[in-house]
């Protein structure tokens, strides 16, 4: 979307929710059933990831808007 300057390359700065991201991925891929306190915790990890994600993504859109 950026390279057809839908939306403005300030909104890259979403890349710097990747490191927990990946993080959290790891987790589910060694996550079993057994292990039932691993897997609330990855909810957790996953809420504070989308709202890491939201507020980057809308901080890009404001520095779009105002620069």
């Amino acid at each position: 979307m950026v390279t057809l300057q839908y939306i403005s390359p300030w909104t890259f700065l979403i890349m710097l929710s990747l490191p927990p991201a990946i993080k959290n991925m790891k987790a589910v891929s060694k996550a079993t059933p057994s292990t039932q306190a691993e897997l609330a915790m990855i909810d957790v990890h996953t809420a504070q990831h989308h709202f890491l994600f939201g507020i980057l993504y809308a901080i890009g859109l404001l520095l779009s808007a105002i620069l």
